[in-house]
This record gives structure tokens, C-alpha cells and sequence, in this order.
């Protein structure tokens, strides 16, 4: 996705901002995962 990103020319300051919140997003989905698995295991 970067790689098309980067063809079409956009900022990188745009690409840099995208790869960051793709960064938020997938620790917020691995952190709900794990506390979903912690509960489903705990009892």
C-alpha cells in the first residue's frame, strides 16, 4: 500500500501520517484481542 501511495505521488508527510495511525490501529486490534482471549481463558 505504501509502495502504490508513494507512486501516486502523494506527500510524505501524508505516508508518514497513514503510517502512524495504521500503527495506532493495529495495537489498539491486538490489545482488544489479547484482552478478549485473557477473559475467555480466566474463566
Amino acid at each position: 500500500m505504501i509502495g502504490i501511495m508513494k507512486d501516486s505521488g502523494l506527500p510524505e508527510a501524508y505516508i508518514r501520517e497513514y503510517k502512524q495511525s495504521r500503527w495506532i490501529y493495529n495495537f489498539g486490534f491486538v490489545l482488544c484481542g489479547g484482552i478478549l482471549v485473557y477473559e475467555l481463558l480466566k474463566s
